[in-house]
Formats: C-alpha cells, sequence, structure tokens
C-alpha cells in the first residue's frame, strides 16, 4: 500500500491546526506520515495538539520547529526533503479534507500509471469567520478530466493545495518551491509541474479550502487575503520573468500564453467598466451600450477554455473511489 507524505505548514494558529490534524487522522486511507514544519512559531502549542492526538497519530508524525521563520514555501521543502511517500501533500494548518480524500487520490494514481503525475479534487470553498465559524460555502471543480497550463494560466485560476495530491518522483523534474517568491509559489510550481506531467481529476469535492475574507489579522488571516499587495507585486514579477524566459529561448511558452491571457482579462475589465459608464441607467440599452456589451461577450468567449476529449474512461476512473 502505498504511503502517502502529508506537509502540514503552521506558524501561530492553534485555533486552526487542531481541526487540520484531526481531518488528517479521519482519513480512511491509512499509510500515511504526517510532517508538521512550525515556520518560527510558539512550539508549546503545537507539540500539545500532537500529544492530544498521539492515539490517533500512532507515532505517524514528525514536528519540525524552524527557530525563526523561513516563509511558505521553505516550510514546503524542508517537509518534502524529510518525505519518505511515494506521494505528496501540502496540508495547510487551516484547511481540511473529508475523509475519503487520501483514498481517492491514491487509487487514481494507482489506476492512472506513471505517466500522470499528480491528481486534482474538487473542493469546498469554506468562507469562515477568525474563529473558524462558517457562514458561507461554494463547491468548485475542473470541467475536464484533465488540467492544462490554459487552467491555471492566471492566478485566481489556480487550485488550493489542499486538493492537489502528487507523485514524489515529479519533484525531481519541477524541482523545488521557490523560496524567494513571498506568496503565489504554489501558482508558480504548478505551471512547471504541468510543463512536465499531467494532472488528472476526481471532481468530487474532498478538500476543504478555508477562507477568512473578513480578516486583516496577518497570523489568522489567508495570505491572498491580508497579503494582496504582494499578491499584485509578485504576479507582475512573474508574468515579466516568464516573458523573458519564453523571449530568450525563442519559443512560445507558457509566459505567452500566461502574459496574453493578463491581457485579454484585462480588456474584459475596462470593457465592462466602459458598459456601466456609457449610458443611463433606466433608459435601456443604446446602441453603444449594445455595441460594447456584445464586444464583451466575445471576449469573454475567447477566455473559456476548449473541452477535452471525454472524461477518462477504463481503470483510472471506475477504480477511484472502489
Amino acid at each position: 500500500m502505498n504511503q502517502v507524505s502529508i506537509i502540514m505548514r503552521t506558524k501561530n494558529r492553534p485555533q486552526f491546526l487542531a481541526r487540520a490534524v484531526d481531518s488528517v487522522c479521519a482519513q480512511t486511507w491509512t499509510n500515511w506520515t504526517l510532517i508538521i514544519v512550525n515556520d518560527g512559531g510558539d512550539p508549546a502549542p503545537v507539540d500539545r495538539i500532537v500529544q492530544a492526538s498521539a492515539a490517533r497519530l500512532r507515532g505517524r508524525v514528525e514536528v519540525v520547529h524552524n527557530p525563526r521563520s523561513l516563509g511558505m514555501e521553505a516550510a514546503s521543502n524542508a517537509g518534502i526533503a524529510r518525505a519518505a511517500g511515494d506521494y505528496l501533500v501540502i496540508h495547510d494548518d487551516d484547511d481540511s479534507w473529508l475523509p475519503d480524500f487520501l483514498r481517492a487520490g491514491v487509487r487514481y494514481l494507482e489506476a492512472a500509471g506513471p505517466a500522470v503525475g499528480g491528481v486534482l479534487t474538487g473542493w469546498e470553498h469554506v468562507s469562515e469567520d477568525d474563529a473558524g465559524q462558517r457562514y458561507a460555502m461554494t463547491v468548485s471543480a475542473p470541467r475536464d478530466a484533465f488540467l492544462t497550463l490554459y487552467d491555471i494560466a492566471l492566478p485566481n485560476r489556480n487550485f488550493p493545495p489542499i486538493a492537489f495530491l502528487y507523485r514524489r518522483a515529479v519533484v525531481a523534474a519541477t524541482g523545488p518551491y521557490r523560496e524567494d517568491l513571498p506568496v503565489l509559489g504554489d501558482w508558480e510550481f504548478n505551471l512547471r509541474f504541468l510543463q512536465v506531467s499531467a494532472i488528472g481529476v476526481v471532481a468530487a469535492p474532498l478538500a476543504r479550502y478555508h477562507v477568512r475574507p473578513r480578516c486583516r489579522d496577518p497570523q489568522a488571516g489567508n495570505s491572498v487575503v491580508v497579503g494582496d499587495a504582494s499578491h499584485k507585486e509578485t504576479y507582475a514579477r512573474l508574468r515579466s520573468e516568464l516573458l523573458r524566459q519564453d523571449l530568450a529561448a525563442g519559443r512560445f511558452g507558457v509566459g505567452n500564453i500566461v502574459n496574453l491571457l493578463h491581457r485579454q482579462t484585462a480588456q474584459f475589465d475596462e470593457t465592462v467598466s466602459l458598459i456601466w459608464r456609457s449610458a443611463p441607467f433606466g433608459l435601456g440599452l443604446s446602441r453603444l451600450k449594445r455595441q460594447w456589451v456584445a464586444k464583451a461577450r466575445a471576449v469573454l468567449a475567447s477566455l473559456r477554455p476548449r473541452r477535452g476529449a471525454g472524461r477518462l474512461a477504463g481503470p483510472a476512473a471506475a477504480r477511484v473511489l472502489s
């Protein structure tokens, strides 16, 4: 039975860490090892939570206390360096799984074979308050049987790490997470991953991505919320970097895809803004406004990726949850 190494990054969020450990212990696939990387946080609460769950963890846990914070991606790399499992997954301390996540992911990869390096499940996007109390939820899942670079070419199309299980062997080809990136490290890693290996899809929502949109506390908040300015700056930096790499190599690659899709999206946003400014409300659509609506629809249609050739058939589909 293939082993999974679970990398759990944490820093001074014991109110969420206990929930995350609970979701690991509840997995129906039991061949796993949990590696908790405490990135410069207070070690005492982490040790207490691990001790409280000792009976269910049954020795399948290793805790790494960094004396100072090295950053999210450095924490991921530190955990991966200690991993011995066939499969890896990044489980942040504020996210959680449904009980069959690991079982479905491992079964899928076993059936699909080594040409498929990772699997993405559907996920619940859970909005909660600072104490972890849910007040809204939506469900997301890729539409096709496999992801493409086009599917995640914008950061807001990226998927959460909690929903992604992948083969440890692929990391030798992708390289580690980039420790120089303060944010968007998972998106940049996923772009590299899709250039060397396929990512299949299990559409069932088996992961929970927890967000706190109203929280501005840098400890309790999500980096995508409290670090919005850093996301924008890093995104611009990566767009430029990826395009320079394409130009230097004389190719049409991921840098062109990312920048073209970014420009299309910006044009669409500008078009929508102009629509609402071009004619007064309550007077019906003017001719100008109808023209801009048509243009906006055309731009929007160009942003939709083409559907794949169909859902995965055969053992890779049939054995996922068997």
